[in-house]
């Protein structure tokens, strides 16, 4: 089976346990390795849980040579910090920022995924909560078009069990 299938398969597998009660199923086959578009798979990368969870599992999920193996991370300058509504503009903000920048991309360097940094403003249009529960989501498939063709993934915040109304719950 492609490693890709297994997650979707064990995603709706998690979904029926904690609904129904259902047992959840192991999978075991033989993995694949499909032919998939163009451009290496990214994934968006804060360096918090989420996105650390997201990498790593991806990591173990898909062999070096699977074309849904992450090679970029991507790190939006503007949603979490900078240039948002809490207007992080100062120098200090810029070289805090430049510095975790060039730690995770030395973190990331051991996995051989290149780090890109992405700028955006867009979250001054609309409060925090707002943003957060209703608009990331878009805003984040928006900036992956923006960077062009390829595979992206993005961390969600919440297990299947805690689910509630959020721009990135799966």
């Amino acid at each position: 089976l492609d490693p890709a299938l297994v997650q979707g398969l064990e995603t709706a597998a998690a979904y029926a346990a904690d609904w129904w009660g259902w047992p959840r199923p192991r999978f075991e086959a033989r993995a694949a390795t499909p032919t998939i578009g163009d451009g290496p798979a990214a994934s968006f990368f804060t360096g918090g849980i989420d996105s650390t969870f997201t990498l790593h599992r991806n990591l173990r999920r898909y062999p070096a040579d699977h074309p849904l193996r992450l090679r970029r991370a991507l790190h939006a300058f503007g949603i979490d910090n900078g240039l948002g509504a809490d207007n992080y503009g100062s120098a200090s903000e810029r070289r805090a920022h430049a510095s975790l920048i060039a730690g995770l991309g030395t973190y990331l360097d051991q996995y051989a995924i290149r780090i890109e940094r992405i700028d955006t403003n867009m979250r001054t249009f609309v409060p925090k909560n707002e943003f957060l529960d209703h608009f990331y989501g878009a805003m984040i498939i928006a900036l992956a078009h923006a960077s062009g063709p390829g595979v992206y993934r993005m961390p969600s915040t919440f297990s299947i069990p805690e689910l509630r109304p959020a721009a990135s719950h799966p």
